[in-house]
């Protein structure tokens, strides 16, 4: 991961253990993923639930880099608000908190 924004110059690394919280957003996306294609494919397709299960375990793996970039990405979100002039480059970010 870069140390700070290449375009606004917002830094990545706030303190030891930051992103420990982007694994609640990333649970939740796993969450998210797991309930849509159970319930479409067991219950409203009538599916059988391994053959489910066995198309879902190699998808939750191979998107696991993916979840994991998205839970971080949620988690600064919620401390550092979008600036468009910053994203311009005229202005540095300043966080929430």
């Amino acid at each position: 991961m870069n140390p700070q924004c290449e375009v606004c110059g917002e830094s990545f690394e706030r303190e030891p253990g930051f992103y420990f919280g982007g694994m609640y957003g990333s649970y939740a996306l796993y969450t998210a993923l797991i309930a849509v294609v159970f319930v479409s494919c067991v219950v409203l397709l009538g599916i059988n639930i391994f053959y489910v299960l066995a198309i879902l375990i190699p998808i939750l793996i191979i998107s696991q880099p993916v979840f994991f970039r998205w839970g971080r990405l949620l988690w600064i979100n919620v401390f550092v608000s979008y600036d468009p002039e910053a994203a311009k480059g005229e202005k540095k970010i300043t966080p929430k908190w």
